[in-house]
């Protein structure tokens, strides 16, 4: 599923990408998303568990195992929770290795020669 919406009047655009697995694979779903505004990027990089993990421990170490050193170091870039603009009930939906941010557009300036 590709999603894109504008708001031209507030120079606002928002991207979602989904990749839905196949009904009872354990493989789980792709979950992207970019917001662009004015002076703001936001992105949420996620894999949503096919189960309910608090009662699937093999399942969370063999899809998510790998995932741990990438989401620490994701977090230790941030003096917040990388999260923390995110409602909680977007939070309840996503797993516990999403990775996910929020950065001053200005923060891709030194990057505008090369783009």
């Amino acid at each position: 599923v590709f999603l894109m919406l504008t708001v031209e009047q507030y120079n606002f655009e928002k991207y979602l990408i989904i990749a839905f697995t196949e009904s009872g694979s354990p493989v789980p779903h792709f979950y992207f998303t970019l917001t662009l505004s004015d002076s703001l990027l936001t992105y949420v990089v996620d894999l949503v568990p096919r189960v309910e993990l608090s009662v699937n421990n093999n399942y969370m170490k063999v899809i998510f195992a790998e995932l741990t050193e990438t989401w620490s170091l994701s977090y230790s870039l941030s003096d917040k929770d990388p999260q923390w603009w995110m409602p909680g009930t977007q939070k309840a939906l996503l797993s516990p290795w999403c990775i996910s941010g929020c950065l001053p557009l200005t923060s891709f300036q030194p990057l505008r020669k090369y783009v």
